[in-house]
């Protein structure tokens, strides 16, 4: 096999032309878009890498740096933790050799290591040719199939007891906003600000701590940056109880995916209403409606609350993981 063109930062056109033409759809975490987000909000350069083969075959692999250290101190990632799935995304047949091509060139980065988070579609094909000195940060991504239609999805999919859920919420007498410009950002941010607060008093965790700890985890410009970038592709769903809103959802359309990426809510008065199952619910009935194939509930951990939430949806649970893949910088992930 000739060794292949490589281009960096990867041409937008040519990485947008790619995700076009994904017949198996391609997740708004591997979209330029996304990229740009990433940068925006992690203040990031976009080290991106294009490869293109004889025979056709063109593959990316977004990746962003850090501007503060030295390349030699520094970890490039595709993508930073909970920025979602990165990868590699390609035209053309992923192979292992074409895979161990692009291991082999991301060693030789002047970085210390990079942090690969594949689609777990292919995460066989990754794991066959990484070196033994990369190390795993296991994951699980579940996904929930939209064939059949909502009414499939609902019957055959949700469990009985998120059914009782979404009806609960209907007795509730919930009223719902839907939004693609952005206008509930701010009650989003407060309503996340809060319940900081409220897991550090559930933690015994000082509220400094706490709120300097998801600062740096979520800073505010994170979700600024992604409402920014994606534009009407990001939809924030508001429920609202007699006029006062109690819990704010949002998702993330690309093609006939739907990613249902973050929630906040007043506690006490969502859990009573069912608020935030019920948003999801309708936001799974719009991408059937819509014509989606595919509602991505992220990755999780197992065995927490948030994925026994989302199990109840019925989505099927993907295990892979991501990667810290040794550079040519200092050696080692720490």
């Amino acid at each position: 096999m000739t060794a292949p063109e490589i281009v960096s930062p990867a041409p937008r056109d040519v990485w947008q032309s790619i995700v076009d033409h994904d017949v198996a759809g391609t997740p708004v975490s591997q979209t330029p878009q996304w990229r740009d987000a990433v940068c925006g909000a992690w203040r990031g350069r976009d080290v991106s890498r294009l490869y293109r083969w004889d025979d056709g075959t063109s593959l990316v692999v977004p990746l962003v740096r850090g501007r503060l250290r030295p390349a030699a101190m520094a970890e490039q990632s595709s993508w930073p933790l909970g920025w979602g799935i990165g990868g590699a995304l390609s035209y053309g047949e992923l192979c292992e050799d074409k895979a161990d091509v692009v291991v082999r060139d991301l060693m030789a980065q002047p970085v210390r290591s990079t942090y690969l988070r594949p689609d777990p579609r292919d995460d066989a094909v990754w794991r066959a040719v990484l070196p033994p000195a990369a190390v795993a940060n296991p994951r699980m991504t579940q996904v929930l199939e939209l064939s059949g239609g909502f009414g499939h999805v609902w019957k055959h999919r949700y469990t009985s007891a998120r059914r009782n859920d979404v009806r609960r919420a209907e007795r509730a007498g919930l009223d719902v906003e839907v939004d693609d410009t952005g206008r509930f950002l701010p009650l989003f941010e407060r309503f996340y600000r809060q319940a900081v607060d409220r897991w550090a008093r559930r933690d015994g965790v000082p509220l400094v701590r706490a709120r300097w700890q998801a600062r740096r985890r979520n800073p505010p410009r994170k979700f600024a940056a992604v409402v920014r970038h994606l534009g009407p592709a990001c939809r924030l769903w508001v429920a609202s109880l007699r006029g006062e809103p109690v819990a704010v959802t949002m998702m993330l359309h690309q093609g006939t995916h739907v990613t249902y990426w973050q929630s906040a809510m007043d506690k006490e008065i969502a859990a009573r209403s069912c608020a935030v199952p019920y948003l999801v619910s309708l936001a799974i009935e719009q991408a059937c409606a819509e014509g989606g194939a595919w509602f991505s509930f992220g990755d999780t951990h197992p065995g927490t609350s948030v994925t026994r939430f989302k199990t109840g949806f019925g989505p099927t649970e993907h295990h892979s993981a991501g990667y810290w893949i040794p550079g040519a910088g200092r050696s080692g992930r720490r």
